[in-house]
């Protein structure tokens, strides 16, 4: 099973036994490599260490030339998120959140492989309490590489819920195999219904939120009490709350937020052009507030993303996937000659 550990110890051997090209013979290196035994690695031997190194090779983090294996670019920046002493020495039997998601970030970048392999069985895709679900059957298991489905694992990007094993949608999402199940009229009301209760709930929410925030600042209760929902009265505001940013407070709102509510446990929402256009409009006054696990004892307020048209389309519009609508007008006549 391949592991986080694994790959730390095969970039930390390259990069500390190999010099400064940050390479060293192959032969050498599977000697080294199983040589002492860290917490939570696994057996090293050199059969298991091959495979490890083979799934490097799949992620661009490792490359073969001429008998010797070399640290690609990729592979010196995981090398870099590995986190060390003052002194330079690494912690590799260390699992950070930088480390784990820098790992994430190139296993994701991956879709040819992630593809080729989780393509190889059939993916379930379902609406559970408002969110989409991803299930790998068992025979599905069986045929993804078992040195894969071990990084999927150690990453979280798999996980066991009520005995079913269900896959990230960052990674089914790029699978062209995800067979979609039906689902009836009264299910989708159902679905539609718990989306807009979770949606209100967040809302009413972040105006406490606000209130609380502007109290700690010391902002007076008559305009503490003028935080509202906008949404009650104006759907198409392109924000749902009004507040202050606690700062040379006047008259005027100077805090326009958008609210977003998830189930799942990372921050993914939908944007429409109309909040987006208010967003650029608005600038540094304008905020995206995200709950993950929303309804759950895990439940939690991302930190607020200010200015997002800047943050999002400007900076990281990578991470952005559009999704058409078609607006038609339909004229009979027109369209029948």
């Amino acid at each position: 099973m391949t592991k986080i550990i694994n790959f730390c110890k095969i970039v930390c051997t390259i990069k500390d036994y190999g010099g400064a090209n940050s390479r060293v013979p192959e032969n050498d290196f599977f000697g080294e490599i199983i040589k002492g035994q860290l917490q939570g690695e696994g057996s090293p031997t050199k059969s298991a260490y091959r495979n490890h190194v083979e799934m490097c090779k799949e992620l661009g983090l490792v490359r073969k030339e001429n008998g010797d294996l070399v640290l690609a670019e990729l592979g010196l920046e995981y090398y870099d998120a590995i986190p060390s002493t003052e002194n330079g020495k690494k912690f590799v039997d260390r699992k950070t959140d930088e480390l784990k998601g820098k790992l994430i970030e190139i296993v994701i970048a991956k879709s040819e492989l992630i593809q080729r392999e989780i393509g190889k069985g059939t993916i379930d895709e379902y609406v559970d309490n408002g969110e989409t679900r991803f299930l790998i059957s068992d025979q599905g298991i069986e045929k993804i590489d078992k040195n894969f489905l071990g990084l999927l694992t150690d990453l979280g990007l798999i996980t066991i819920r009520n005995n079913e094993r269900e896959i990230d949608g960052k990674v089914a999402g790029r699978s062209p195999s995800i067979r979609h199940t039906r689902q009836t009229e009264e299910e989708l009301w159902s679905v539609l219904n718990k989306q807009r209760e979770n949606g209100r709930e967040a809302e009413i929410q972040t105006v406490a939120y606000e209130k609380k925030r502007l109290m700690d600042l010391g902002v007076k209760q008559d305009i503490r009490d003028r935080v509202e929902r906008v949404s009650k009265h104006n759907t198409r505001a392109g924000f749902d709350v009004v507040s202050f940013n606690g700062k040379n407070i006047s008259a005027k709102y100077d805090r326009f937020i958008e609210v977003k509510a998830t189930t799942a446990n990372y921050p993914i929402f939908y944007w429409s052009e109309n909040e987006r256009a208010v967003a650029k409009e608005k600038g540094d006054e304008y905020f995206i507030y995200i709950y993950i696990n929303f309804g759950t004892e895990a439940q939690r307020l991302v930190t607020p993303i200010q200015n997002p048209y800047r943050e999002i389309v400007e900076k990281n519009y990578e991470h952005v996937r559009p999704i058409t609508t078609w607006r038609i007008v339909w004229n009979e006549k027109i369209w029948k000659n």
